[in-house]
This record gives structure tokens, sequence and C-alpha cells, in this order.
């Protein structure tokens, strides 16, 4: 038993116990000391302290290592967790399937545009905030679809759905899931949509709420001495011509609209051509019209020929302005949607005069 044992005893069974951790020279027993190198031995309870140091010590630094292992092995997926729970995981949402452990990030916004694009749709939306009563409205997101076949990041019929399974349409406030910024040449607002992700709606955007979500640029993407500053800029032109951004919701003046029905043969059929006109901040531009269910309901032509009459909300409406993609070396201003401040429920008559039959 311990107690029984003389000094001299205890000391020599603790050494034979701890050989790897202790030695001797001529006799007397040494055991380590991290600061001091070797100490004597012969001192019963240095030897001891030395010794149990040494082989606690021991212990505790394979204590630490094997949680140090544990900490690396499982911290990533810890963080990866608490990302995904901060982060909206739309299979999570609505049971849709992304892949494992896909992160992304969702946007509250005000839908303003759905306009055609390239045999697809382009949407263009503000990101906003909501109060009691009111909208603080935030910067412009373009949803481009995920990598796949499109050639320019055109949208397909499902990227425009909901998730109660209708088409998202102008106004809606909803909620968009992405998976993060995406490089267009000179369209900064470009965001890539997660894929197989649905829109949530959230609410309908108020009319007396439209002012707040206009912008006031000092132009239209004017190029230096271009002749078609009205309807196009070339893709060299210098950065403070492009301003930074590509989407612009305006207030136009002297709105109207020209509707030019011919052959085009580069499609080999005949085609209508609508186009706005209007007035802003003291130049004039002739834009065409990509909101296909504003010209639905008024650009209708029955015949070959060229028709222009006034806007049917006059200048009481907004227009949702976009820098195309590049087309043969330029972008084109085109008007994407027209956004009445008052909604009208008939169809403007146009004069007898203006028909051209």
């Amino acid at each position: 038993m311990l107690w029984q044992m003389t000094p001299a005893a205890f000391v020599a069974a603790r050494a034979s116990t701890a050989a790897p951790a202790c030695r001797t020279r001529e006799g007397q027993l040494l055991c380590p000391k991290s600061d001091e190198g070797w100490i004597d031995g012969s001192n019963p309870v240095s030897a001891y302290c030395a010794a149990s140091w040494y082989k606690g010590g021991a212990l505790w630094l394979s204590l630490f290592g094997l949680t140090a292992i544990f900490r690396l092995r499982t911290m990533p997926m810890l963080e990866r967790k608490l990302c995904e729970k901060e982060s909206v995981n739309v299979d999570a949402a609505w049971g849709n399937k992304l892949s494992r452990g896909s992160l992304v990030q969702t946007k509250l916004m005000v839908i303003l545009a759905n306009s055609r694009r390239k045999g697809g749709r382009c949407i263009a939306a503000k990101e906003v905030e909501l109060g009691c009563g009111y909208i603080t409205p935030g910067g412009w997101v373009r949803p481009v679809a995920p990598a796949g076949p499109s050639e320019e990041g055109e949208l397909g019929p499902a990227h425009c759905l909901t998730s109660a399974g209708r088409s998202i349409q102008v106004l809606d406030i909803a909620r968009g899931h992405f998976e993060g910024p995406t490089k267009g040449l000179n369209q900064p607002e470009n965001w890539r949509l997660a894929r197989q992700s649905a829109w949530e709606l959230v609410d309908a955007c108020p009319a007396q709420c439209l002012e707040d979500l206009t912008d006031h640029p000092s132009g239209l993407w004017d190029e230096p001495d271009s002749r078609d500053n009205f309807r196009r800029i070339s893709v060299e032109a210098p950065a403070s011509a492009f301003g930074g951004f590509s989407l612009a919701l305006i207030r136009p003046k002297d709105f109207s609209i020209v509707c030019l029905r011919r052959h085009n043969p580069w499609r080999g059929r005949t085609t209508q051509e609508n186009t706005g006109r209007f007035e802003y901040s003291g130049r004039t531009y002739a834009c065409r019209i990509t909101d296909d269910a504003f010209e639905a309901q008024y650009c209708q032509m029955s015949r070959d020929g060229i028709r222009e009459f006034p806007s049917p909300f006059g200048d009481d409406c907004l227009l949702c302005m976009s820098l195309s993609a590049p087309f043969m070396g330029h972008h084109y201003k085109l008007i994407a949607s027209v956004i009445p401040l008052h909604r009208q429920s008939e169809q403007c008559e146009v004069p007898e005069a203006d028909i051209p039959f």
C-alpha cells in the first residue's frame, strides 16, 4: 500500500512506472522539467511531482489534441448550419430541391417590369423595406437565369412563377432568392436566381408609393457627340456616360407611342415595332417598348402602316427604362414597362384622323 511505503521505495516505484519520463545518472534519479532541464530525483517529493507533472501533462495534451481535431472537423459543419439558418434555404421554405447546403440570399422587392427579352423574360425590381403605411426603396435588381442554356441570362417561364403558381406581375411585392451578383457588361444590377426557386408573394405596391420609387438621373445613358443618343449607346462609350446603372424609373414628359408595322427582312415576316417618344431632362428619346402587356392593350393595328398617338395616361405615368445587353456593338435603351400612376379601365380613344386608312 502507498501509505506503508518508505519515501525511497515510493520514489523507486514511481520511477519504475515512469521509465519513459525519467532516467538515471550515476545512481541518481533524474526527471524532466521544462525550464531547467533535468532535476535531481533524490528528493522524493520533487521526483514525484516531476513525474506526475509529466504524465498528467501528457494526458492533458492528448485531450487537447483530440478536442482540437474534433473542433476542426465539426466547426465548418456548424458554421454551415448557422449560415443556412440565417440565409433562407429555398427547399426549407417551399420544399424545392436545391443542392445540399446551398445558400441563397433573399431580397424583398417591388416588381417594376416583366417584359419580353430575346425569347424569354426580363424582370426588373427594386429592393424595399416595408413600414407602417410606407415603403423605403433600395437598390435595383435584374434577376438573371441560373447558369444554363440562356445566352444573356433571359428568364424562362418557370423563373417567373410564384409559389402560388401564377406569373409574377408588375407592382407585386415579393421575395426573390438569389445565388449572388453576376457580372454583366454595363449591367451592375444583375443577380443570378437560385435554382428551382419560386417567388413568394407578400403584397401589392399601393399607388401612393409609386412616386417614392421614382429615380432622378441627370440623363439616360447619353454618349458625348453621338447622333443615336435618343435610342442607343455604344459599348465603347466612356464609363461616365453609363453612370453606373442600367435601370431607372422615370417620369416622362410629352409621352407618345409610335406603332410601325412592316416587313422584317431579318425574320422574314411582317412585324410591328412600338416606340415610345418622350422628353426627359431636356432631351428627346425614342425607345423601343418591350412591355408586351401594354402593347397588347394599346398598340393594336390591323394593317401595314404607321400610327402615332398620345399616351393613354398622358404624362401621368412612370417608365421603367432598361439598358439592353450588347447587340452589334451597342446597348439599346428600352421601355421595359409603362406604369400608370392612376389606373384606367378603358382604352384610350385614338382620333379618327390618325388612323391610316
